[in-house]
């Protein structure tokens, strides 16, 4: 009877060695597919010794045995999620049309899934400049309306890039056509408000957005609800309260639930980002920039407080720790010998600025893609941030009662002018219980 060929590809791990192996030797571990006569591999970044494989497990793709070390669970869960990644872009493009070729498959293992797109994988900001400019050799538009527009979409493009909410690229700064949203502009227009644009200005640039897209609509591109609800957040008002801008927070309860997940991440690396998240929370707030710097010798274990100069204000800071800081703090003790958390080298010069910001990009975009992972752990109908723990301190802090005035000093902020003005939407209640406490009746 003939062998019955088989639907679909099934990929698998392999060890790319020699011809004559060596037991003591360490190989590189490949993701392998073979389908319809074409070899697409790739390699995964891990090494392992021969006597610490087993190819025949896992169905016969392949996985770390037990002697490997402590870590081979999480190297196997790595693996095993690596697969099922790819398998799934494979399936669904089989249901899409029926029949896969190598080449696609080769795409999907080099991380490239634009063939599923709907949108062809076409980049948001380059669409909509080349928008501009099509509309003016047509002659609906002048040079001054190209102009503009196309400022307006290089606008959008920086608020991409420096807060990393693009869905792809080397710091998240790049978004495919159908990814935009209404939530997305909505953050865009509260940034560029946050960076005091007048309301006619931001008005402009949203509207250029939504002419945008309207357009994209036509083409299928864009849903037309999103379209609609990017045209509804013209602001109609000259004026705009304070609480326009919203802070983005986890309340008592989810903090809760987030902390309890850490020993069921997969990763060590992901448990160790779950570390400086919680870390920054107990540590009133701390910014990334100023974790990233955090020494040990930073740190009076005795009078349990962290003395350092904050990188953004140059300010030096007191900022009090207590137990749950330093039990994060002891599972760190010996890893790294300046730096806390070891995300400097420890010869870093902390003077160079330029160096320190790229790096600070780096490792912003690296942790805030495992804290949007884990936001799903913890059941979140959203996405975290690394941020999100400055603000959920402080305003869990001014729930509690804590005096403004107190806050912006273990915040770090210059004065507390500006921390009333970011987190104004959560002061009235605080300041009622004040004017209640005062009863004054004459």
């Amino acid at each position: 009877m003939a062998r019955q060929q088989r639907l679909f590809p099934q990929g698998k791990y392999i060890l790319r060695t020699p011809r004559k192996s060596q037991n003591g030797q360490v190989y590189a571990v490949y993701l392998y597919y073979y389908w319809l006569g074409k070899q697409v591999r790739r390699s995964v970044d891990l090494t392992v010794a021969l006597k610490d494989w087993n190819q025949d497990a896992n169905g016969g793709a392949g996985e770390f045995r037990p002697s490997y070390g402590p870590n081979y669970k999480e190297r196997n869960a790595y693996l095993r999620e690596l697969m099922h990644d790819i398998d799934s872009k494979i399936m669904d493009y089989i249901k899409q049309h029926g029949e896969i070729d190598g080449d696609t498959i080769e795409a999907f293992v080099s991380g490239d899934d634009k063939v599923l797109r709907s949108d062809n994988g076409i980049d948001f900001i380059e669409f909509a400049k080349q928008r501009f400019i099509d509309r003016y050799n047509s002659g609906k538009i002048g040079v001054s309306s190209r102009e503009n527009g196309i400022s307006y979409i290089n606008q959008f493009g920086k608020f991409l890039k420096q807060e990393h909410r693009g869905s792809h690229g080397e710091n998240k700064e790049l978004l495919y056509l159908g990814e935009i949203t209404e939530q997305l502009v909505l953050d865009f227009r509260n940034w560029q408000l946050g960076n005091d644009r007048k309301v006619d200005t931001v008005n402009k640039v949203v509207q250029a957005i939504a002419g945008v897209c309207s357009y994209a609509s036509q083409m299928k591109y864009v849903p037309i609800e999103v379209t609609l609800a990017i045209k509804d957040l013209h602001l109609s008002d000259k004026s705009l309260d304070a609480d326009e801008v919203r802070v983005k927070y986890l309340t008592e309860e989810q903090l809760k639930e987030f902390a309890s997940i850490r020993e069921t991440l997969p990763h060590i690396r992901m448990k160790e980002f779950h570390d400086m998240f919680m870390f920054s929370f107990y540590a009133c707030g701390l910014r990334l920039i100023d974790m990233m710097t955090l020494r040990w010798v930073d740190i009076d274990f005795k009078k349990q407080v962290i003395r350092k100069v904050q990188v953004k204000t140059r300010n030096r800071n007191v900022i009090p720790i207590r137990e749950a800081a330093i039990e994060i703090l002891d599972r760190w003790k010996g890893r790294y010998k300046v730096f806390v958390f070891g995300l400097l080298p420890d010869k870093f010069d902390l003077n160079n600025d330029e160096e320190l910001r790229r790096r600070r990009n780096s490792v912003t975009n690296t942790i805030n893609t495992s804290l949007k992972r884990q936001s799903k752990f913890a059941n979140f109908e959203f996405e975290i941030t690394f941020h999100w723990a400055r603000h959920t301190w402080a305003v869990l802090a001014l729930e509690k009662g804590v005096e403004i005035n107190k806050i912006s000093r273990l915040l770090g902020h210059v004065s507390s002018a500006i921390s009333e003005r970011i987190y104004a939407e959560f002061l009235p209640d605080t300041l009622g219980e004040v004017v209640d406490g005062l009863d004054f009746k004459f």
